[in-house]
């Protein structure tokens, strides 16, 4: 027997979501799914991804012009990028199901995540990859999330459903065509990202947009779903120094654009580029550059004429 139906209409669903910068991702998580030998024909629209992790057994897909068998530990998606589509699955094991959704906001965007998010989309229809465990053990703790519903639950859900959605992101990233990432002159902001991963590119996105702000180690923490010994070890990773002391280099970087490119007073630019006071700033800009900001302007100001 067959049944026709989109995710959404289950009345058990779970949804939540989740944002980065201008792009909001809602999850749609089926929590009692398993596939049955029963056909059951599903249809997908425009900017959903639909999501299959099997845990056990073996299930096939079935879409327009492919069948796809699936074992346990194996990850299959449906990327966004088909205006509509008709498929069906069948078979017999436990499975996480999801509809992940996104939405662009309407506001200022950041160019950089942007462009990487769009152009990652539009290069993929189906996904099937075997024998993945990190997705396996990513559907696993969702599972577990929502079947305990232990105090906190929400918190450690979202948690987790950040990380599958960086997992996938990575994913998408390494099967694009390489040749995408080498049109540097079209897309610069591209190939600097060339060999990093979604939540590297968030990172440094995020601290280029806010360094100007009150900005700590807990907050950009909470903005992508890690602890804050986890964000230092990338932080580490990608700028070989500490968190406070890479957004002390990159306030200091604007300090010195706006001194030797405008008359603004010290004061002025030490707030102006994130320093909670003037002599903080002083400090800071000498440690940096070994000179203290007025000499450094003096020194290096462009003067017209």
């Amino acid at each position: 027997m067959n049944s026709e139906k989109n995710l959404k209409q289950n009345k058990n669903l779970i949804d939540l979501s989740l944002q980065m910068e201008n792009i909001r991702f809602l999850f749609f998580i089926n929590p009692e799914y398993t596939i049955s030998s029963e056909t059951r024909v599903q249809k997908k629209h425009f900017n959903h991804f639909v999501l299959y992790i099997l845990l056990s057994g073996t299930a096939q897909v079935q879409t327009e012009h492919q069948q796809y068998k699936l074992h346990a530990g194996d990850f299959f998606m449906i990327c966004p990028n088909l205006s509509t589509s008709i498929y069906s699955i069948s078979g017999q094991g436990e499975c996480l199901e999801m509809e992940l959704e996104y939405q662009y906001l309407d506001k200022e965007i950041n160019e950089d995540l942007y462009a990487v998010f769009h152009e990652l989309l539009s290069e993929k229809k189906y996904v099937h990859l075997k024998n993945q465990p990190e997705y396996s053990a990513a559907a696993q703790y969702i599972l577990q999330d929502l079947s305990d519903r232990a105090p906190g639950f929400l918190y450690r859900l979202r948690t987790h459903l950040g990380s599958l959605l960086f997992l996938m992101f990575d994913t998408l990233s390494v099967l694009t065509n390489e040749s995408f990432f080498q049109e540097e002159e079209s897309k610069p902001q591209i190939h600097k990202y060339k060999r990093s991963n979604m939540r590297d590119i968030f990172i440094d996105s995020y601290l280029e947009e806010h360094f100007k702000e009150n900005l700590t180690l807990e907050m950009l923490a909470q903005k992508v779903l890690l602890s804050t010994k986890q964000l230092n070890r990338i932080i580490n990773r990608l700028y070989g120094t500490t968190f406070y002391k890479h957004l002390t280099q990159l306030r200091i970087r604007e300090a010195k654009r706006l001194l030797t490119q405008t008359d603004l007073s010290i004061e002025e630019i030490s707030y102006l580029v994130g320093f909670a006071t003037h002599t903080g700033f002083y400090k800071a800009f000498k440690q940096t550059t070994g000179q203290v900001p007025s000499a450094y302007r003096a020194k290096n100001k462009k003067t017209g004429g």
